[in-house]
């Protein structure tokens, strides 16, 4: 291709490098920010020597107690007037499994109430979920 007299051979192009920037920062910020995102609530298992690993593609919904009482369905917060509707929708589906997660702190008789809830929703399969105590604890 021949150039005229008046072109001054300037080609115009996008410079990308700032672009490339700001991705590589965004990039940065959500490698930082994921893993401290953190879904329901952060509950302290109780530990225990015999824990058995349930598949993980065993379909389930887990039904979370914090330390303070409050419940959460799965990412849910609900009440106590409110959760047998919501396991009866959500759980009461045929191979569907209920997993139990109670902070260690919360008081006996508050989990005896949310498990008297749960049996009158009508769940019948349900895990109570724990860790593993480490050897020599």
């Amino acid at each position: 291709m021949h150039l005229s007299p008046d072109d001054d051979g300037v080609v115009s192009e996008i410079n990308v490098t700032p672009f490339v920037d700001v991705m590589l920062v965004l990039l940065v910020i959500f490698m930082v920010t994921a893993p401290m995102m953190q879904s329901g609530l952060d509950v302290e298992l109780p530990k225990t020597t015999t824990v058995e690993a349930v598949p993980e593609d065993t379909p389930h919904v887990v039904l979370s107690i914090g330390a303070d009482g409050r419940l959460m369905l799965d990412e849910t917060d609900t009440t106590d007037d409110a959760l047998p509707s919501l396991l009866t929708e959500r759980v009461t589906t045929p191979g569907r499994t209920l997993f139990l997660r109670a902070d260690a702190g919360v008081p006996y008789g508050r989990v005896v109430r949310v498990l008297g809830l749960v049996r009158g929703a009508g769940v019948s399969r349900m895990h109570v979920m724990a860790e593993e105590e480490e050897a020599g604890s």
